[in-house]
């Protein structure tokens, strides 16, 4: 299972960075877009990742790690809308990037900054029911089966 905290975050940003395609490299233009697309994927997915360890209690939440994960996924939609916008390549790798560039960015334009979940506490009395009402809620509950 992956960590989450500040280094291994800022580790798989400068990962990303270190892969990014050049454009010009040599490479056919259709082969660059769709490892754009991989890497935005790949951060996508690491920063939905992320906010479930933050849920599920699995990482601590850590104001500075989100903000490296939204600078990069951000970084990234940049430049992949930059190249999509040269007007490269056309095809297959221009439809893939700008399938995971939509999924990027409607991630970051939807973000909710994760927190852990907290199970629903017990519910202090029975305001505003009657005495009839409340002995009634009381015998439905003393019905239920107990938990599995």
């Amino acid at each position: 299972m992956p960590t989450f905290d500040l280094a291994d975050v800022r580790g798989l940003a400068a990962r990303i960075d270190a892969r990014m395609p050049r454009v010009g490299d040599g490479r056919a233009p259709d082969d660059a877009l769709r490892e754009w697309a991989g890497l935005c994927e790949e951060c996508r997915e690491g920063m939905r990742a992320w906010g479930r360890a933050v849920f599920h209690g699995r990482a601590a939440f850590d104001p500075e790690t989100e903000r490296v994960w939204k600078a990069e996924a951000d970084r990234l939609c940049v430049r992949a809308a930059e190249l999509l916008s040269s007007g490269g390549a056309r095809g297959d790798g221009r439809d893939v990037l700008e399938a995971a560039l939509a999924g990027m960015r409607w991630l970051l334009d939807h973000w909710l900054t994760p927190q852990l979940a907290v199970a629903p506490g017990p519910r202090l009395g029975m305001r505003g029911l009657g005495t009839e009402e409340a002995s009634e809620a009381r015998r439905r509950l003393a019905a239920l089966p107990p938990p599995a």
